[in-house]
């Protein structure tokens, strides 16, 4: 692998171990991360700017690209209930009240959260 590939790949993990340690660091993590987006929306724009636009056959995978990112998100998410469900449909689980309260416990504690 070309030495430039690594470096990048390096610089990119040091961006993103950056990102992740500026947003837990504040008190507000909504703030840090309003502020972060903003920042980054800005310097996008300016570097847009200087940059050739991409060709038309490529903004399908764009376009693709961010309904899948959507879509792991959500799946993130709501894990535990995919898994439930798995579990109910494929393995014979059986479903107590109690279980499923305790699912809808779990996940309703990663929206607050996440």
């Amino acid at each position: 692998m070309p030495t430039h590939i690594i470096f990048l790949v390096l610089f990119a993990a040091l961006l993103h171990a950056s990102w992740n340690a500026l947003l837990r660091s504040g008190a507000d993590r909504l703030w840090s991360m309003t502020v972060m987006c903003i920042a980054i929306a800005i310097t996008s724009v300016v570097a847009a700017m200087f940059m050739v636009p991409p060709a038309i056959e490529s903004w399908g995978y764009g376009v693709l690209s961010g309904l899948l990112h959507g879509a792991v998100s959500a799946l993130r998410e709501t894990s535990v209930l995919f898994a439930v469900l798995i579990g109910y449909v494929f393995l014979g689980e059986t479903l107590t009240t109690r279980r499923i309260l305790a699912c809808v416990v779990i996940a309703s504690g990663t929206f607050i959260i996440g």
